[in-house]
């Protein structure tokens, strides 16, 4: 075994080889046979069904063509690609847009102002989405920009109220709305929820309202119709996020761009400090410094491994949010919709150790 002094970026990479590879469904080794010596007599079209929509494929066939320059660009995506199909379930993409650099293109995207509910000086957010996702991955983009764990339960109160029913009412003509009093007229649900579960989970069953959906299934368009919703994290310390839609814009931008932070002020929650009395109770110990409480998280601090001293409540740092955006919102997905447990890697991300 060699030693290299090479960038673990540059591997895996294929150096040398002969020959294309298999042709699925042709029927193995044998079948492999009759279709390259079908291909050489021209009669390829016998497996037409096979390449259908890749017909250049198959007029261009070589069976002593080894695509080592074409290969190793995408190595690593396709790499990442089967893992996702046999680890995970599903692909992020389609395997034939692997490699492919994105282009940029037209997408509505949202722009949202959130904030933490109840709660002063005022701790919020501006930011961009792409209307496509899905309502549970807005959950994933809040938790991340406000600094909450995927260890706690979430929801989406989407509640029409009497100002947006009388903002609607205000567009409809006079003889309508004497028929129109109350969202249900409209055969609409004045509060629906919009919950995650991981898969075979019932964990949630006695205390769902009837008609409750699921957040994974449901572009986030759904909870944001009427331009305002609630985000509700951890049942128990009852953290209440406000969102408000300030506007749905048609953007050429590609998707890598999004989503992305544009403004904010304040740190977010601490996680398991009781709530937003527990959050102003806590802020009030740090900023004195002293006294029975502030010992009491210090040493809460400490025993997480982390230095009271540095912790700055008013501290929003934007660029790290995007970096985290990027990094996180796949980790929280896969805590919630598919069950598994962060790797190590995910909780030194989480927890920031990459600024140590």
């Amino acid at each position: 075994m060699d030693k290299f002094e090479m960038s673990t970026r540059d591997l895996p990479k294929l150096l040398d080889g002969a020959g294309f590879g298999i042709v699925e469904n042709v029927g193995g080794a044998k079948g492999l046979k009759k279709f390259v010596s079908a291909v050489k007599k021209g009669e390829g079209e016998k497996f037409a069904h096979l390449f259908k929509g890749r017909e250049e494929i198959l007029e261009n066939f070589d069976i002593t063509k080894m695509g080592q320059g074409d290969i190793n660009p995408k190595f690593k995506k396709m790499i990442k690609y089967y893992k996702d199909v046999y680890e995970f379930g599903e692909p992020r993409r389609p395997l034939r847009e692997v490699g492919q650099k994105k282009q940029p293109g037209t997408h509505e995207v949202l722009t949202i102002n959130a904030y933490l509910k109840d709660f002063e000086p005022k701790i919020w957010r501006k930011f961009q989405v792409p209307q496509k996702k899905s309502v549970a991955e807005l959950g994933y983009m809040l938790m991340i920009m406000f600094e909450m764990t995927p260890e706690h339960e979430f929801r989406f109160l989407h509640e029409i109220t009497m100002k947006d029913m009388n903002r609607f009412l205000d567009s409809v003509r006079d003889e309508m709305k004497n028929c129109i009093k109350t969202p249900e007229d409209l055969g609409i649900k004045s509060r629906t929820f919009f919950t995650v579960r991981p898969p075979d989970c019932d964990y949630f069953d006695d205390d769902e309202e009837e008609g409750d959906k699921l957040a994974n299934e449901y572009e986030m368009g759904s909870v944001m119709t009427w331009g305002n919703a609630t985000f509700e994290y951890d049942f128990g310390d009852g953290w209440e996020i406000a969102l408000e839609l300030e506007c749905v814009e048609n953007m050429e931008k590609s998707l890598k761009e999004l989503p992305r932070v544009l403004d904010g002020e304040g740190f977010g929650i601490v996680g398991s400090v009781g709530g937003v009395m527990g959050l102003e109770k806590f802020v009030k110990a740090v900023k004195k410094g002293k006294g029975r409480d502030f010992e009491n998280f210090k040493e809460w601090f400490e025993a997480l491994g982390k230095d009271i001293a540095d912790f700055d409540m008013s501290k929003m740092d934007k660029d790290d949010l995007n970096f985290r955006l990027k990094k996180l919102v796949r980790v929280y997905r896969e805590c919630y919709e598919h069950d598994l447990c962060p790797t190590k890697k995910s909780i030194d991300l989480i927890e920031r150790k990459y600024m140590k």
